[in-house]
């Protein structure tokens, strides 16, 4: 089964914020948003219920409480873009010295018997299957994660031969079949 793509620096930028996310806790990210949105919600219902029942005085004691949950949400908020800021940018510094010109442009992967095979205009590489990590699909992106430190990234509007789905799916088995057992 083959796979035809291009990668742009946008799906590199997007690889970068998908490792890091793993690393400091996409999840908490998502959830301190969400949490930050309903507990402002809230505090804005009970502000104006207050306003109401308590003729003018406002709901001063809780104040200072939800004040500092819409500053953590800000926070995370503005982190994750100045992430993704800085990312864009310092990949689009190094592709105009040419740094990065072999992440970027027409991929192939193959998923042979004992291998998955990378190919781009430099390189032919196969990784072996027991060197295969981790496949993370999400948000139109598959990353794909080896062992040797290495992360490939499949842009799914990118694909320009073969169903990313299906390939996904085949590469997830193999994976799920060449993972080690315990004990």
């Amino acid at each position: 089964m083959t796979l035809r793509y291009e990668v742009t620096i946008d799906d590199l930028a997007e690889l970068a914020v998908h490792q890091n996310g793993q690393m400091f806790g996409r999840r908490w990210l998502a959830i301190s948003r969400w949490l930050g949105l309903v507990v402002g919600c809230v505090f804005l219902a009970l502000f104006g219920v207050s306003l109401v029942v308590f003729e003018g005085s406002g709901y001063p004691a809780i104040a200072p409480l939800f004040l500092l949950l819409a500053l953590v949400n800000l926070t995370a908020s503005i982190m994750l873009w100045t992430l993704r800021w800085f990312v864009t940018r310092s990949l689009r510094r190094m592709n105009k010295d040419g740094r990065i010109d072999g992440f970027l442009g027409e991929h192939e992967l193959e998923l042979a018997d004992d291998a998955l095979v990378l190919r781009n205009r430099f390189v032919e590489s196969r990784i072996r299957d027991g060197s295969l990590f981790q496949v993370d699909a999400r948000d139109g992106y598959t990353f794909v994660y080896t062992r040797l430190q290495l992360s490939i990234v499949i842009p799914h509007a990118g694909v320009t031969a073969g169903d990313p789905a299906a390939f996904v799916t085949a590469l997830k088995q193999k994976l799920a079949a060449t993972a080690p057992t315990a004990g």
